[in-house]
């Protein structure tokens, strides 16, 4: 794990604390990269998704091929 330093807006940080139920500067920190993370990951589902990606499991002959 890298150390440094940088300077945070210590308003952001407490409204980013209170929202996400943190109790140090750097779990706030750590659970908002997390955070920012975990939304692209959603991000790219929904572009698969609307992609057709996931269209063949709509389909009831795969369903049940599936369960087999």
């Amino acid at each position: 794990m890298a150390k440094t330093t940088i300077d945070i807006d210590a308003a952001k940080a407490a409204k980013a604390q209170a929202i996400l139920g943190t109790d140090s500067l750097r779990s706030t920190v750590d659970a908002a990269l997390q955070h920012v993370i975990a939304e692209r990951a959603r991000e790219q589902f929904i572009e698969l998704a609307a992609a057709g990606a996931f269209a063949d499991l709509l389909d009831p002959a795969t369903e049940e091929a599936m369960w087999k």
